[in-house]
């Protein structure tokens, strides 16, 4: 058998420009890469696997500006749609300096009037804390936003952002507006119970909303501690230690989980396993509020 197929007559496969680029990326032959990939591009612009190989080859070249240009580019020829902006999105911090990101998106944000790019500024911007900046941006967005589900996690993100600003009114605006889209959205109900349960002294409201939450998403810890939040405020205080005990045993370094345990332990006397985790959660927490 052997014998036979080494004698058969070999077929030679010609390999397209784009499997040629692929070989030579593969080889770290770059130069090489490009010219083919651009052959590639040159006869058919519209294939976005050309274009996504042409970024990582600029990117491996170390032409961050060139990957964006090409980039900004794709967003011009297609301004609604998602990919080329979250491409964009995944290179901050990685590949590009967020900072050379967030110029280039705002840049475009300044000649296109679509939302994808407020959408991807303001996660930039919340990542670096500059709340003001990623609000406004948000409400940028909702300004020319039809999408439902998309303006559901909008108003989330800037509730979220209401309560690293302490600006309580506006949480219950966000969850509010939010609500009103009648789009299922988890966390949106989970953050409506917090805010129910904490500062709009709504405890049947809260247990509704963090019932809708769990419904959809039971074990998520997040929701449980909510959960424990809401029968704090409702003066089940055993019930409430006992969960906020489990939480922290499953994720010692949340310092929310922590902070609610230790209030939840005061009120029992318990002072000295309260000050312990209130040292624990001052040492990890990471939000404004807390």
């Amino acid at each position: 058998y052997k014998a036979k197929t080494s004698q058969a007559p070999r077929r030679i496969v010609a390999l397209s420009p784009y499997g040629k680029a692929i070989i030579a990326y593969q080889k770290k032959e770059y130069e090489e890469a490009l010219y083919y990939i651009n052959t590639c591009i040159n006869q058919d612009s519209s294939q976005f696997q050309y274009i996504l190989l042409k970024i990582q080859v600029l990117i491996d070249m170390h032409n961050i500006t060139g990957a964006l240009a090409l980039l900004v580019s794709r967003i011009y020829k297609d301004p609604e749609s998602q990919l080329w902006y979250s491409v964009m999105h995944l290179l901050a911090g990685t590949y590009a300096p967020i900072d050379a990101v967030i110029g280039t998106l705002e840049y475009i944000n300044h000649n296109i009037k679509y939302y994808w790019a407020d959408m991807y500024l303001s996660d930039l911007y919340m990542r670096q804390r500059f709340y003001n900046n990623a609000q406004e941006h948000l409400q940028h967005a909702l300004l020319v936003c039809t999408n439902k589900v998309l303006k559901t996690e909008i108003y989330f993100m800037l509730g979220l952002i209401a309560y690293e600003l302490s600006d309580f009114c506006s949480v219950e605006y966000a969850i509010r507006e939010g609500i009103a889209q009648q789009v299922t959205h988890a966390s949106l109900y989970n953050m409506a119970a917090y805010y129910y349960a904490t500062k709009g002294h709504n405890i049947p409201k809260a247990t509704y909303y963090i019932q809708k939450a769990l419904d959809h998403d039971p074990d998520n810890i997040h929701y449980k501690d909510t959960l424990g939040m809401v029968w704090y405020k409702s003066g089940a205080y055993d019930k409430a230690e006992q969960l906020f005990d489990t939480l922290h045993i499953q994720e010692p370094a949340d310092s929310t989980i922590a902070l609610h345990a230790a209030k939840t332990k005061y009120k029992l006397e318990k002072k000295e396993e309260a000050y312990i985790l209130m040292h624990k959660a001052r040492q990890t927490a990471c939000h404004q509020h807390e």
